[in-house]
């Protein structure tokens, strides 16, 4: 329910059980059994107990009224009304008693609130770990699929990766396993500097940005592909001279580009 319904309900409620007490006081007036009964006092506690410490104020103000015109009804003076100490009394009672039993309502509404909003949260949480569990279920559930179906090619990586950390700087011997790797016979990893005069400014900006470059016009004179591995001592690159018209697509570049990042994390560390 929207704050402003609430509040919309709560005045209705007020104003009906306001009317029902006058209603009442006047049933059961001069009936002696009723005499020492203030039934004020009983609908305060219900208006406080059941709305809040705001309503139960509101209500404890129209009771005074109320009990200030049943008192005075007909009365000449107004000095009459509120110079008389039992009224104010009567006042601060209702007041006072509304005030107590208000805090109290308003207290545990608070309580009850904050263990409700701990227990969304709590609820929240539990939906995002079931989330993020059913999450990594399928990702290992695709990763297996992926090894069950790519298993030669993942030995292959295990087995380039610990050949490749014994080799270290030997560009000669990363090569060699770079033409098994990518199944060609043109594959050499080099320094940047020794292919400076194949690099133009195009070719220079796709460089430094970390990208592959990729001979699309076919040139003969130019490397079909070149694949940056910029480290911190000196930039090297995998060139590929030459390329069978079957490896000049995506696949066989996001080929390159996975081995040119396992040489680059090899050699850094």
């Amino acid at each position: 329910m929207s704050k402003k319904k609430q509040i919309f309900k709560n005045i209705v409620n007020l104003i009906i059980l306001f009317l029902s007490m006058e209603l009442i006081n006047i049933l059961v007036k001069g009936i002696p059994e009723f005499s020492n009964i203030d039934l004020r006092l009983i609908f305060i506690f219900i208006v406080a107990n059941s709305m809040g410490i705001k309503y139960g104020i509101v209500f404890a103000i129209l009771s005074s009224i109320s009990y200030i015109i049943q008192n005075y009804n007909g009365a000449s003076y107004i000095d009459v009304i509120f110079l008389n100490t039992n009224n104010w009394l009567q006042i601060v009672v209702y007041l006072i008693f509304a005030i107590i039993i208000g805090l109290k309502h308003d207290k545990d509404s608070l309580k009850l609130k904050l263990l409700q909003d701990s227990i969304d949260d709590s609820k929240e949480k539990e939906e995002t770990n079931k989330k993020m569990i059913e999450l990594y279920k399928n990702e290992l559930k695709e990763f297996n699929q992926v090894l069950l179906t790519h298993e030669k090619t993942y030995t292959q990586v295990s087995e380039f990766i610990q050949k490749l950390s014994n080799v270290k700087y030997d560009n000669e011997k990363i090569s060699q396993l770079l033409k098994v790797m990518l199944n060609n016979d043109t594959c050499e990893l080099t320094t940047m500097q020794s292919i400076h005069e194949h690099l133009d400014k195009e070719k220079l900006d796709i460089m430094n940005k970390n990208h592959i470059w990729i001979n699309k016009n076919l040139k003969k004179e130019l490397p079909c592909y070149i694949a940056p591995i910029l480290l911190e001592d000196q930039d090297l690159a995998i060139i590929i001279w030459k390329c069978d018209f079957e490896q000049m697509n995506i696949d066989y570049r996001n080929q390159i580009i996975g081995i040119s990042k396992i040489i680059k994390y090899v050699l850094s560390h």
